[in-house]
């Protein structure tokens, strides 16, 4: 298992191409028993999906699987998409049935029966590899190790390949006053009163914030500007 490991890092290493990559990991995966995989963006890299590649950024899952997971909208209840980013390492699917046991039967008729999945972070974003087999077996911690290692490997690859490179937001001391405010619960009347500007003005200014950081709401832009140090209390 471990000179596989050893020889699957060095053909990613020696790879400039992005389908090359992919055929790699799925390729390592199925030997270890993981025939399915998806990887895709949480948040964070709004230009993850070229070339049209579909609902995540690589994926050889069942395609009728695909179509019934958008059309009852399971992105809403999926535990793997609401819970891995705030994990700091792995979750597997045993331990995650419990929250939705019906989501996992549906995904176990479709041969989705087993499965892990591990995120991948950049300084602004977060990633997933699910990885997942038709197969019920033990995910064991050897198991898991090596799966670890392959999954961040493949990862640092992906960003080299990709060029992604970290851009800093540039907010000005009203935006992260405002930022601060809202994280204690300040309403925009309230934050427009304290910074001296007008509603519309800090509206704006939310609104340029969340630009930057590519946030659809006031908690997220909250969250992504403290975790990348922007915002203190």
């Amino acid at each position: 298992m471990w000179q596989e490991l050893e020889e699957f890092t060095t053909n990613c290493n020696n790879t400039k191409d992005l389908d090359q990559l992919f055929s790699l990991i799925d390729n390592f995966l199925k030997k270890r028993r993981f025939n399915l995989y998806a990887f895709g963006n949480l948040y964070g890299d709004s230009n993850a999906l070229m070339e049209d590649r579909g609902p995540a950024i690589s994926m050889n899952l069942p395609q009728e699987w695909v179509d019934h997971y958008f059309e009852k909208e399971y992105y809403n209840i999926d535990p793997v998409v609401l819970v891995s980013p705030h994990v700091t390492r792995f979750l597997k699917w045993d331990n995650l049935r419990k929250y939705q046991p019906e989501f996992f039967e549906e995904a176990a008729g479709y041969g989705l029966k087993n499965g892990v999945a591990i995120p991948l972070r950049t300084f602004d974003g977060c990633y997933v590899l699910s990885i997942m087999s038709s197969e019920e077996f033990e995910i064991d911690e050897k198991l898991m190790t090596v799966l670890e290692i392959s999954a961040n490997h493949f990862f640092r690859c992906y960003l080299t390949i990709r060029k992604i490179k970290h851009t800093q937001a540039k907010f000005s001391e009203k935006q992260i006053q405002a930022i601060q405010l809202a994280m204690v619960g300040k309403k925009n009347q309230e934050i427009a009163k304290i910074i001296s500007r007008t509603i519309d003005g800090v509206d704006y200014m939310f609104k340029d914030a969340r630009n930057q950081l590519e946030c659809k709401t006031i908690p997220e832009l909250v969250a992504k500007a403290v975790q990348q140090g922007i915002v203190q209390i």
